[in-house]
Formats: structure tokens, C-alpha cells, sequence
């Protein structure tokens, strides 16, 4: 019986030990990609071994991509690829190779459109589930989650489509103070008040951990939060350096 035991607590240790998290996001609000941002992302692909991919579906330049690309070579990631949008079976291969993706500003909607089309989404969340790091600018902040907003004018309902669901319990808007786009989030979280509303300015960025983010840059995130037993929208502003909780919707501190 103490052996039957002994195996037990062992085996109940080891799958603890080898439990695989999903990997962290960077996700900015668009602008300039703050140089952290950056240094961050490559570090948590691996640095000089991170193995990344970008994907610049989103956007319509034909060298879309590429400056993306230049930045994180520079930072020392030695192994950097592009995309194409034609190739399935390269874009598959890379993307299982990879320990972290860019995806590039542009329409978020024709960057889900052509993820799907060559039979990426599913490939993307299991490797992300895994441990791929995710990260991405504007319309690559939008897709992040489950429910993107895809458009808006000012009177309607904002229109709503289906990212890549990698950080399943907010909805994240883009070119959040600059663009002035509060109004819409305030609806999209009203329509759908089980989630969080994660509002990310130009030239500044979160990085997501389980139910913690982090927020880096020269701007803010703002959460509108709608989940109270009262279904009140609660509005909080968070800037660098701060971190912050999903779990109970409060800021944890600078450091």
C-alpha cells in the first residue's frame, strides 16, 4: 500500500513538473513598438535561439513584414522568417518550427481571413498552448482574442468578428487614446459583459502571463471591467510601469 501511495504522490508530482502552460503575449496598442517591448519579446522566444515568425497577412504592401523582421534580428534573434501568404505547406512547417510570432498592423479582418484560408488558426492556438509566444501591433493586438472588434461607426453597434482567441477572456482594441475609441470598446464589453475590456494606446504594450499583465511604454491601458454583481462598467487606467490583475480587475503595483 505505501508503494501504491509512493507511485501515486509521484506521478501526481511529475505531471505538476511537466505541466505545459500557454505562452506569454505582447500585444501593442499600435505606433511605434516600444523598444522593451521588443527586447522582451525576442527574449522570451529564446534570444539568440528564438526561432520567429512574422506574419504581415494583415496588411496589403508587398514588403510588409520586413521592418518587423530587421528590428528583431537586431535585438539578436538570428532566425527570423517572414511569411508568405501563398505557400501553406512552408507556413505550417515554419509556424511548428517556431517559438514565437509577430503578426504585423494592418486589417485585422484580412489577417484572419488569410490565417484561416491556409489553415493556420488551429495550428496557431494548439502551438501557443504549448508554450509559443504570441505577440503583435494593431490590427496583431486585435486578433488577440476571442472576439475581435473588427469596425465601428459612430452610432452603431461595433461590428464583431473572430480572432485567434489566444487570450480568451478580454477583448482588446487598438489606437486606444489616439483614435479616441472608448466608445466602442464600452459597447463591445455591454454586449458581451462576461468579458474584459482592454483598451491599449499607441507606443504602448502589455505583456500577458495566466491571469497577470504587465504594462509597458509611454502611454496607458485602459480595462472597463463589467462583471460586478451589478453589471456596472467599472473604467480603470493603468500605466507603465504597472502590473495588473484579470483575476479581481485590480492593478498590483509598480516596481
Amino acid at each position: 500500500m505505501k508503494l501504491i501511495l509512493v507511485l501515486f504522490a509521484f506521478g501526481i508530482a511529475a505531471r505538476q513538473t511537466w505541466a505545459i502552460e500557454a505562452g506569454p503575449l505582447l500585444i501593442v496598442g499600435g505606433g511605434n513598438v516600444p523598444a522593451e517591448a521588443n527586447r522582451q519579446f525576442v527574449e522570451l522566444g529564446g534570444g539568440r535561439k528564438a526561432r520567429v515568425v512574422v506574419v504581415p497577412f494583415a496588411s496589403s504592401l508587398t514588403n510588409a513584414g520586413e521592418s518587423a523582421a530587421e528590428e528583431l534580428r537586431s535585438l539578436g534573434a538570428q532566425s527570423v522568417e517572414v511569411l508568405s501568404g501563398t505557400n501553406r505547406t512552408a507556413a505550417h512547417a515554419a509556424l511548428k518550427r517556431a517559438t514565437a510570432v509577430w503578426f504585423t498592423g494592418g486589417d485585422q479582418s484580412s489577417l484572419m481571413l488569410r490565417l484561416n484560408e491556409l489553415g493556420l488558426v488551429e495550428l496557431i492556438r494548439e502551438h501557443h498552448g504549448r508554450g509559443l509566444v504570441a505577440g503583435g501591433t494593431s490590427a496583431g493586438a486585435a486578433v488577440m482574442s476571442k472576439l475581435m472588434i473588427a469596425g465601428w461607426r459612430s452610432g452603431d453597434l461595433p461590428l464583431i468578428g473572430e480572432g485567434l482567441g489566444l487570450w480568451p477572456g478580454a477583448i482588446v482594441d487598438q489606437h486606444f487614446v489616439a483614435r479616441g475609441r472608448e466608445p466602442r470598446l464600452r459597447l463591445a464589453v455591454q454586449m458581451h459583459p462576461e468579458l474584459l475590456g482592454v483598451g491599449i494606446d499607441e507606443g504602448t504594450a502589455v505583456l500577458v502571463r495566466g491571469n497577470d499583465f504587465e504594462v509597458l511604454g509611454r502611454s496607458t491601458v485602459t480595462v472597463l471591467d463589467a462583471r460586478g454583481q451589478r453589471g456596472q462598467l467599472e473604467k480603470i487606467v493603468i500605466s507603465a510601469p504597472q502590473k495588473f490583475s484579470l483575476r479581481d480587475a485590480k492593478k498590483t503595483g509598480s516596481h
